[in-house]
């Protein structure tokens, strides 16, 4: 078994994750957005939102450990390069091999993962090419950590894993189920899962305890103002018709035409999650159309004006934007509150103990590394003091978690 089989680098991966997810799913509304298209094309690039930090492209949430050259067969012309072949090992770690089949199997999943998050597949081929090295020292590392859990006999049991599963789904937010976060992050039930187990071992080894209650409630109190309270926002669905800035009147008229008839289809009863799976130009509609929580000034001023001016459970008349026709539906509206402590102290222990993982992950992978004898057959080591991660992602609570 390897630890954090289907990541690029493998380190603290799932803890930014969780923390996020923990947390609510913060900022939310960034990993809902459509693809990224070259501006000719005028595709919608965030469906809804405003351009400029909202219109930011999602990545996925991998490290970058700095530059390693890919493993290369030379040739006298390098546009023929010969793939290796995978039983071809690329690098030695003590007495384990890392061969191309193994790089390959995580090139592999990385791309189911982009792809269920919605990226194109023109974005997805220009960053699977430079993952290589950032895998292949994930993959050095995962060895590392196996042997450390191993040599220590660190073991997470089934139970232990549902315990942690159930306090993720407890505190999601409102009307947002597993199944919601796991497809906006790209990962599957059965990756989530093993992934949560592989945490809990790190937790385990570097010994990362529970937060005490005098921790929780000082950062509560310290961060009430910023993050605990809560705006007025919306839960709705949309199914968007995408227009290019290339239509004319007639293909314009044609996509309006669609949009109306699907509004009917909705009216009359129809599913909206079904109807915005199989119609929807938003990448949203693996999630049947549905947006996370947003609050004002967050969306073009057509959707917003729509959604906050609407009755919840209500459909939309078709709402023309610059990336199109949308239909709306508006789920709820969530009044602005503040969240107790109570609602909200297990997320924080959760943003707690990340934040002490990452303090200790680095340091103790890099003394791993140290102590290992890694030996690259193909290709070269990465240039000293660009092996490990840097700069992990914030974790900050969320704007709009479930009230318990």
């Amino acid at each position: 078994m390897k630890l954090f089989n289907h990541t690029t680098t493998g380190i603290l991966i799932l803890s930014a994750l969780m923390i996020v997810v923990t947390c609510g799913c913060q900022r939310q509304e960034r990993t809902s957005q459509p693809e990224k298209t070259k501006p000719t094309e005028k595709k919608p690039a965030a469906a809804i939102t405003k351009p400029a930090k909202e219109m930011a492209e999602p990545r996925p949430n991998i490290e970058k450990p700095g530059a390693v050259r890919q493993p290369v067969v030379k040739k006298d012309k390098p546009e023929s390069v010969t793939p290796l072949s995978p039983s071809t090992i690329l690098v030695k770690v003590n007495d384990a091999t890392i061969t191309q089949g193994d790089v390959d199997k995580e090139m592999a999943n990385m791309q189911t993962m982009m792809t269920n998050r919605g990226m194109p597949s023109g974005q997805i081929n220009s960053m699977l090419s430079e993952l290589q090295p950032q895998i292949i020292e994930g993959l050095i590392t995962q060895i590392l950590l196996k042997k450390e859990c191993e040599d220590k006999k660190i073991k997470v049991s089934d139970e232990e894993a549902k315990k942690e599963i159930d306090k993720i789904i407890a505190n999601l937010p409102e009307k947002l189920s597993l199944n919601d976060i796991l497809k906006q992050s790209g990962l599957t039930k059965e990756m989530f899962e093993k992934d949560v187990k592989e945490q809990l071992k790190l937790e385990k080894l570097l010994d990362v305890s529970e937060p005490t209650d005098k921790e929780l409630k000082a950062y509560y109190d310290e961060n009430k103002a910023q993050y605990f309270e809560i705006p007025e926002t919306v839960l709705a669905r949309h199914i968007l018709i995408a227009t290019k800035e290339t239509d004319d009147k007639a293909a314009k008229d044609a996509k309006k035409e669609k949009a109306g008839n699907l509004r009917k289809q909705l009216t009359d009863g129809a599913d909206f999650e079904k109807l915005a799976e199989e119609n929807s130009d938003c990448p949203s509609k693996r999630m049947g159309g549905k947006l996370p929580p947003f609050g004002r000034g967050q969306m073009v001023a057509e959707f917003e004006d729509a959604a906050f001016s609407m009755k919840d459970n209500e459909i939309s008349p078709v709402v023309e934007t610059k990336f199109g026709f949308h239909v709306i539906e508006k789920l709820k509206h969530n009044k602005p509150k503040t969240l107790t402590y109570n609602e909200v102290k297990d997320r924080i222990a959760a943003i707690i103990k990340g934040k002490a993982l990452q303090e200790k992950i680095s340091s103790y992978i890099q003394d791993l590394k140290k102590k290992a004898k890694v030996t690259y057959v193909h290709g070269t080591p990465p240039n000293a003091g660009m092996m490990f991660p840097q700069g992990m992602p914030s974790a900050a609570p969320s704007e709009k978690p479930k009230s318990k």
